[in-house]
């Protein structure tokens, strides 16, 4: 009997074991998985940060570029941009003679967008007079309506007129 009792001591003993040995191997995976983890996904967020700056980088200079030819063109001249807007951007609004710049007859777009350390703000400047159909003659100053900046395909008309170019949303 006592050699029944050492045998399945010896038995329990040599499972017990195999159970810590996995044990300690799982724990040790786990230590090197979670600051990988963490790494990836800081990776990810700075790379979508980037990603929704570099598009709204290309919109930017797309608006600017496209309106300074038709207005170059003159009237009736129209481009029409389609663009997938990402998600973030707040607000976009077109400036006159801004007095930041220094610029004497210049017009600046900006856009206003939602980033990991708060908000930041992305201007293309130009020296073509860029309006939307909510001008304000007094700030000399208009915005796009919010449907302009919402996550999703987008439409910008840009269309010449006498003395300046118009900028719409739309089919």
């Amino acid at each position: 009997m006592a050699k029944l009792v050492l045998g399945i001591n010896k038995r329990l003993s040599s499972k017990a074991q195999a159970a810590m040995e996995y044990l300690m191997i799982a724990g040790f995976v786990m230590l090197i998985m979670l600051p990988l983890v963490y790494l990836v996904y800081n990776y990810t967020q700075e790379s979508g940060a980037d990603i929704v700056n570099a598009q709204i980088t290309k919109l930017g200079r797309d608006l600017v570029n496209n309106a300074e030819s038709v207005y170059y063109f003159s009237s009736p001249s129209k481009i029409t941009l389609d663009f997938n807007m990402p998600r973030g951007v707040h607000n976009i609004t077109i400036q006159q003679n801004p007095l930041e710049s220094g610029c004497k007859k210049c017009t600046e777009l900006v856009f206003l967008v939602q980033q990991k350390e708060g908000k930041a703000v992305l201007t293309f400047s130009t020296n073509v007079d860029i309006r939307t159909e909510t001008y304000d003659d007094t700030t000399k100053s208009s915005a796009f309506n919010s449907t302009a900046f919402t996550e999703g395909l987008k439409h910008f008309n840009i269309q010449a007129k006498k003395d300046h170019v118009l900028i719409t949303t739309g089919g």
